[in-house]
């Protein structure tokens, strides 16, 4: 009796140890806390304040149309000036503000914002792990993740392109005395 008993505590002892294996479940873990401090984040920089535009340009047309959208919306203040023709081709200034409405999207104020704001448009989450290689003689691993799109923003309509619903990265992970760690903080 005593026999199998102490032969069910080390097999018990041998189940419940962590191996130190690398899973796909662990790094989804690790990754997700280091987003939590540092989001796969995507933002397009706004001039705020008065501006100078090339009217017949495509893409000077949809940028103004973007920014007049937003306002209609509540995100923006857009004031445009009248046409004026230069020497080499007809501009028009443009004043942009940001709402109270477009303060959450701003991404990491700084003393630019006065001048210029960066906002979000969207981010990635971990979809899934595709596969991970442990290098054992350097405590490292690569692990592939594929992130989805999540989070679109108001301001996604200023980004040039469309993103993409899902993207690949291959991650560097160390191995130390305290586990697996992806970013300095987990």
């Amino acid at each position: 009796m005593k026999k199998i008993l102490l032969m069910g505590i080390m097999l018990l002892a041998i189940v419940s140890c962590d191996s130190g294996e690398l899973t796909k479940s662990k790094a989804k873990k690790i990754i997700n806390k280091c987003l939590e401090i540092n989001p796969e984040q995507k933002s397009i920089p706004v001039m705020i304040g008065e501006s100078l535009i090339s009217v017949g340009s495509v893409d000077s047309k949809n940028k103004i149309e973007n920014y007049k959208k937003l306002a209609d919306e509540g995100y923006l203040k857009v004031t445009l000036t009248d046409k004026k023709n230069n020497i080499w081709k007809e501009t028009q200034y443009y004043s942009v503000e940001l709402t109270e409405k477009a303060k959450p999207y701003l991404y990491k104020p700084s003393k630019m914002t006065e001048t210029l704001a960066f906002l979000k448009t969207y981010q990635y989450v971990v979809d899934e792990i595709l596969e991970i290689h442990e290098v054992p003689a350097v405590n490292t691993a690569e692990v592939k993740v594929q992130y989805k799109l999540a989070d679109i923003t108001p301001f996604a309509t200023l980004n040039i392109g469309n993103p993409k619903e899902t993207i690949t990265k291959t991650l560097k992970f160390t191995k130390t005395n305290d586990g697996w760690k992806y970013c300095d903080n987990h």
